[in-house]
């Protein structure tokens, strides 16, 4: 009996391990496809800001995509559920929205290029929008893939 139960929990073992490393085989392909993706959004909005598309493209569509650029970064280096990372992505989202709101780069008379691009200057209420939108198509991707 004691032989049975010593080969029983072996095997336990082994079947545990193999299931983990099957985790980490799937973990590091999860991050490599976010890498992907990211680097492909990323590109993806350099060149609508770079070739100065329509004003919906740059104004909204580049709006929804920053979200899941966002998101995709994160989703490299985070392994927290789809709905907390998402959820945090559109919280700074519209933290970023808010100082905009309260004109905080001129207040603090910020010269620095980069902090312009990233904080923006002018509060729009259809960047709220397309910053949902672009929340709930994380979840519809995260959803359906």
């Amino acid at each position: 009996m004691g032989a049975v139960r010593k080969i029983w929990l072996l095997s336990k073992i082994s079947r545990l391990r193999s299931k983990g490393h099957s985790n980490i085989s799937n973990e590091s392909k999860k991050m490599k496809n976010y890498l992907i993706l990211f680097i492909i959004l990323l590109l993806l909005e350099l060149a609508i800001a770079y070739f100065q598309f329509n004003s919906f493209i740059r104004g909204f569509l580049g709006d929804v995509l920053v979200i899941l650029l966002l998101y995709s970064f994160l989703k490299i280096f985070i392994k927290n559920n789809v709905l907390k990372t998402a959820v945090s992505v559109l919280a700074f989202a519209y933290f970023v929205e808010l100082l905009q709101l309260f004109k905080l780069v001129e207040k603090l008379n910020i010269q620095s290029e980069i902090l312009l691009i990233i904080f923006g200057s002018v509060f729009d209420f259809w960047d709220l929008l397309a910053y949902f939108l672009g929340f709930l198509l994380i979840l519809l991707i995260e959803k359906f893939s």
